[in-house]
C-alpha cells in the first residue's frame, strides 16, 4: 500500500505543471498497460495513486497530498488518505 512517505520521498515521479489557478479545470490522467489493467480488474492486482501538490505560501512550502485506491467492484478510486503540509499551523 502507499503511504504519505512514498509519494513525497525522492524516488517518486515528479512533473512540474506550471502556475495552476483555483478557477482551472483539474484533471489527471495516469497510463497503465492493458495487461496490467485487466489483472487490476480482475483484482489479482492493486491499483492505488499518490499525488502531491506542493505550493509556497509567504516564501514557505506547503502541500497537499492524496491517496486514492481503485476498487474494481464500484469501478472507481477511494481516497484513503489526504493531508495537507502548512508549517505555520504545525498540521500534517
Amino acid at each position: 500500500m502507499v503511504n504519505r512517505q512514498t509519494v513525497i520521498s525522492e524516488s517518486a515521479s515528479k512533473f512540474v505543471l506550471g502556475h495552476m489557478l483555483p478557477t482551472m479545470e483539474k484533471r489527471y490522467w495516469f497510463f497503465i498497460d492493458q495487461d496490467r489493467w485487466k489483472k487490476i480488474l480482475d483484482g489479482q492486482e492493486s491499483l492505488f495513486t499518490g499525488i502531491y501538490f506542493e505550493y509556497q505560501v509567504n516564501s514557505k512550502p506547503n502541500g497537499y497530498g492524496i491517496i486514492s485506491e481503485h476498487v474494481p467492484a464500484s469501478k472507481n478510486f477511494v481516497h484513503s488518505d489526504m493531508w495537507i503540509d502548512n508549517p505555520e499551523s504545525n498540521q500534517l
